[in-house]
């Protein structure tokens, strides 16, 4: 690491890990490396959804607890098969529609939790923003949006209404093959059978247009008001189960703990004064990004800890060719997966589920605590331990030695957990 500059180093953390440790490594590499390319496995599932909330509502997480669900007159899950990805979530939103609560399943595919719904829209791939744009003009040609909420809550409202010109009844059921009939009747729902709620999944954001599908989805909570009120809102069904904790403590280019931007001068003195470092002066490449700066000979080294890139990032092939082009790569895992046999280092990791200590966020931004079960195995250490030795033999003192100093140190933490 002493070796290549800071931009020629990237980092790839897993969301299977611990809070704590996910926040070590990227302190460890912006305070001890240098480099802001840093990213976690969010990029490859729900990042569409982070961003587009964080860019829309200001905050990148479900607006809901999980337990809101039941008090929704109206749920729409789209892009899940939650049954099998999400079951507890999966049991509340049935009670729902049990007691009597609307729901409606979009996908392309049929799915056992279409049996509890009142609509089963089985759209055709890669048109749900025509979909949801059709719902949001025939809201307004209806007059069935909230205007005191747009006009207190929102802005850009009159250009937006002017883009969804196009998307008349006539040419979305062409395009998506849902009956008209039945797009009327579910943007009724939607729009008048309130509290509502979307739930979604990776079924619309592992797309090129997964940005763009997760704002059209943002857009009509916002046009018929169902933010910010019980039973109403927006739900991302995270994928990893740490996901959204890495998120949290900042474990992505450009952002630190609690979504601060790493750019602004003041956020970034704070952060400094605290963790008494130089951060980076750049802004880093996200994990893709990263890949492809590989293969193309800019990136020389990278630290991929906890995840199979080979497995998990598109194209396998290409992934392969640029791990093979890296002059050092160092794998941190509890398996020699595919990815760790290209690895010129391995650094045996202890399981984050059975053999560590600390806790995970989950979809609804709960913290749940974990504890260790069995003794290490061989030469096994935490995910966090290692990143506090490699510090301490770069002449970086990350200023905690274990899973609860690193929860004092987190700024905001014990606010947080509070909260």
């Amino acid at each position: 690491m002493s070796k290549y500059g800071p931009t020629a180093i990237g980092g790839i953390m897993s969301d299977r890990s611990t809070n704590e440790s996910i926040y070590a490594f990227q302190k460890f590499m912006r305070c001890a490396v240098g480099t802001d390319s840093i990213d976690q496995s969010a990029t490859l599932c729900h990042e569409p959804s982070a961003w587009s909330l964080a860019m829309q509502l200001g905050y990148g997480a479900a607006t809901n607890p999980v337990k809101d669900v039941l008090n929704s007159r109206t749920i729409i899950v789209v892009g899940s098969n939650m049954n099998e990805t999400h079951p507890v979530i999966a049991a509340y939103v049935k009670r729902a529609a049990k007691q009597g609560t609307h729901l409606i399943v979009v996908n392309p595919i049929h799915t056992e939790l279409a049996r509890y719904a009142e609509y089963e829209l089985l759209i055709r791939p890669g048109t749900d923003v025509v979909l949801f744009s059709a719902m949001a003009k025939y809201i307004i040609d209806m007059g069935w949006y909230d205007k005191e909420f747009i006009s207190k809550y929102t802005e850009g409202f009159d250009e937006w209404v002017r883009s969804l010109g196009a998307f008349t009844l006539d040419f979305v059921e062409k395009i998506t093959s849902v009956p008209r009939e039945i797009i009327r009747e579910v943007a009724r729902l939607y729009a008048l059978e309130k509290p509502s709620m979307v739930m979604w999944t990776l079924g619309i954001t592992e797309h090129e247009n997964g940005t763009e599908n997760v704002s059209a989805l943002i857009n009509l909570a916002l046009l018929t008001g169902n933010v910010g009120k019980p039973g109403a809102g927006l739900m991302p069904l995270r994928g990893q189960n740490n996901v959204q904790g890495g998120a949290d403590v900042g474990c992505a280019p450009g952002r630190l703990p609690g979504y601060q931007p790493l750019m602004d001068p003041e956020v970034r003195k704070r952060f400094e004064d605290a963790w008494r470092c130089r951060l980076p002066s750049f802004i880093g490449f996200r994990s893709t990004e990263m890949i492809d700066m590989a293969r193309r000979g800019l990136i020389k080294m990278l630290y991929i800890v906890g995840e199979n890139s080979i497995r998990s990032h598109p194209d396998s092939k290409a992934v392969a060719e640029a791990l093979s082009k890296l002059e050092f790569l160092v794998v941190q895992d509890i398996f020699l997966t595919e990815t760790a046999e290209y690895a010129d280092v391995v650094l045996p990791a202890a399981s984050a589920a059975l053999e560590d200590y600390g806790t995970f966020t989950n979809t609804e931004r709960r913290l749940q605590l974990t504890r260790k079960v069995v003794d290490l195995p061989g030469s096994a250490r935490p995910d966090w331990w290692v990143f506090i030795e490699l510090a301490r033999r770069l002449g970086y003192d990350m200023s905690f030695s274990d899973s609860d100093g690193i929860m004092r140190d987190l700024p905001g933490w014990r606010q947080y957990l509070v909260a």
